[in-house]
């Protein structure tokens, strides 16, 4: 945002994952078309990275459930992009110690930047620890684009009939033929009138989840967690599977989700909308009320449920002002802390989404879940199922990464990757030595250790949460959806898909995790592309960050990377000048937004 008084910047909040929006000007004639930007470093003393720190510091004011990656989001500097966001809480004495992991690109020139941003931001929150887990995604998609685009170095708006046909056929043409349900469904009990809530954001289009909870007479309680139910939709084998495994997960753009239900299920039938009925497998779990959290009980139910309320995590609960849903959040806060004082015994680092009780319990409450799940596949209706596997690391991993550290000169030994903040040092560590070796050893323990897991027909048990068994069910995952139609199979006494077809699915699915960020990074690319060149030949306000002989650097207001000033004008730039600039297009050759400096 700019500060006409001070002349300085503050960064301006942006949504997550806004990609390469940079800016760049240039004259009015096409001979710097093919510049690109210069690699050196940023120097310290510029606004753009003194003003850092402050920028923190005016941030919004924060709501009560205020997180830190939404903080993050709102004050990653311009140029840095930000793919996905990790938060992890390790809970020490009676304070909560925050791991966060970012993966993001970083250009070279804004290491310093980065540096500094995130110093400050550790300052604000001293029990909090940001790592960086850094990717590189720009030259494909610079490959992609300049191969459609053949004959022109600049996009302009006539570019865009072609970028929506790009991200229309991502993953292909989805099944032409509308949804419809089977003429023989399942018989499914009802349980309309169980209070059931949703909780997610406002915006949430396809909510796959509601939970209940109700406290007994005998102190036990009773958790039930509804996952949408699509199997009246989607048969084995069919397009629609089909296209399901092609996408293997949602992809959420800026305006836009690509889900594997495809569009016709996303936010219509596959998800609960409020106060109306939507079929769901039900899993009940009979809690008892020590802090063992023993489970006395478990059963999966196919039932028709609803919808009684939406609850926004980032609103503090008002019991007066909901009384109908007041004892089932009740019930669900003691369920809550039963599930977290068992799991914390075993794992003392939890994932977590949101601030607050009410994120806490969509946490707790879906791994119980989703374990009960894998126990019922695997102990009852005894059939293959796609397993969500994280490995424990193995002797030989430890000590290969140990031979590795204490050749950078970083001591570790074994025993040090029993603990969480031991491991946090080790990769701060990693990231100061700033080698491409450290760099990709970082990588390597992060992925192992955080944010690697896979998929299996062979349950391996989940290291990271310390469970036994784990799966999915949701069908936002192509794992998910496979695993409700084994569900399916087996309560109708049908035959089932074999081993050979589900480890097949783990294969692919396994394949497509890798390219995962690459694709959400297009689509959220493309999109905001679109969005932008259908402003060319507006005008906007640009501030200088930094100057040269023919290049400058600045901010302009809307995108959330640096552009690029070639100076046209006999008007000699200072840092801080505020110059009007005209939107040109896309340089396909710098990927970066081209301005010229106009005249008012």
């Amino acid at each position: 945002m700019l500060d006409r008084d001070k002349r300085t910047v503050s960064i301006e909040p942006q949504p997550p994952s806004t990609s390469a929006s940079v800016a760049s000007v240039v004259p009015t004639h096409r001979s710097a078309h093919s510049r690109s930007a210069p690699s050196d470093q940023v120097p310290a003393q510029e606004p753009a990275i003194k003003e850092l720190s402050i920028g923190i510091q005016r941030r919004i004011p924060k709501k009560p459930s205020y997180t830190i990656i939404d903080e993050i989001k709102q004050t990653i500097p311009a140029g840095l992009e930000l793919h996905r966001a990790y938060r992890y809480q390790l809970p020490i004495l009676a304070r909560k110690f925050e791991l966060v992991v970012l993966k993001l690109y970083v250009p070279a020139q804004l290491e310093p930047a980065l540096a500094t941003w995130r110093r400050a931001l550790e300052e604000l929150h001293p029990m909090t620890t940001v790592l960086i887990n850094r990717v590189e995604v720009d030259q494909n998609l610079q490959n992609h684009l300049r191969s459609r685009f053949r004959h022109t170095e600049l996009l302009t708006e006539s570019a865009r009939p072609v970028l929506e046909e790009i991200l229309s056929k991502l993953f292909g043409t989805q099944p032409e033929a509308p949804v419809s349900t089977r003429l023989d469904p399942p018989l499914r009990e009802n349980l309309r009138d169980v209070p059931f809530i949703a909780i997610d954001r406002p915006d949430t289009i396809d909510r796959e989840d509601l939970i209940h909870g109700e406290k007994k007479s005998d102190g036990s309680f009773i958790l039930r967690v509804a996952f949408i139910d699509i199997t009246d939709h989607i048969r084995p084998h069919s397009a629609a599977d089909r296209y399901a495994l092609r996408v293997g997960s949602t992809l959420y753009g800026r305006n836009r989700a690509i889900s594997p239900v495809g569009s016709q299920l996303f936010g219509g039938a596959g998800t609960f909308k409020l106060g109306e009925l939507r079929p769901a497998w039900v899993v009940e779990s009979r809690i008892s009320a020590d802090k063992d959290a023993q489970t006395v009980s478990c059963k999966i139910r196919r039932a028709w449920v609803k919808n009684h309320s939406n609850l926004d995590p980032n609103e503090p609960f008002d019991m007066r002002s909901q009384p109908d849903i007041a004892r089932t959040i009740s019930a669900l806060a003691e369920i809550t802390r039963i599930l977290e004082h068992s799991r914390t015994s075993r794992s003392p680092m939890i994932r977590v989404e949101g601030a607050g009780t009410a994120s806490r319990i969509v946490a707790e409450t879906m791994i119980e879940a989703k374990r009960r799940l894998a126990h019922y596949f695997e102990r009852h209706i005894k059939t293959s199922a796609v397993y969500r596997v994280h490995k424990k690391p193995s002797a030989s991993d430890i000590e290969s990464w140990c031979t590795a550290l204490n050749q950078l000169k970083i001591p570790a030994n074994a025993a040090d990757f029993g603990s969480p903040l031991s491991v946090a040092g080790i990769l701060r560590s990693l990231e100061e030595h700033s080698s491409h070796s450290a760099r990709s050893l970082s990588n390597s323990i992060l992925d192992t250790l955080l944010l690697r897991s896979t998929y299996s027909v062979k349950n391996e048990g989940h290291w990271g949460l310390r469970l036994d068994a784990y799966l999915e069910i949701k069908p936002r995952d192509a794992a998910g959806l496979a695993n409700q139609l084994q569900l399916d199979a087996s309560m109708r006494r049908m035959d089932n898909l074999s081993q050979d077809e589900m480890g097949r699915r783990a294969t692919v699915l396994n394949d497509k995790r890798w390219a995962r960020d690459e694709r959400n990074y297009k689509l959220r690319f493309l999109e905001m592309l679109s969005e932008k060149l259908a402003l060319v030949g507006d005008l906007f306000l640009g501030e200088v960050a930094r100057t040269g002989e023919d290049l400058s650097y600045c901010h302009v207001q809307g995108f959330s990377k640096w552009g690029i000033i070639i100076q046209p004008i006999k008007q000699q730039l200072m840092v801080g000048d505020l110059v009007a600039l005209k939107l040109l297009g896309f340089n396909l050759i710098s990927m970066r937004f081209e301005f010229q400096v106009v005249q008012l």
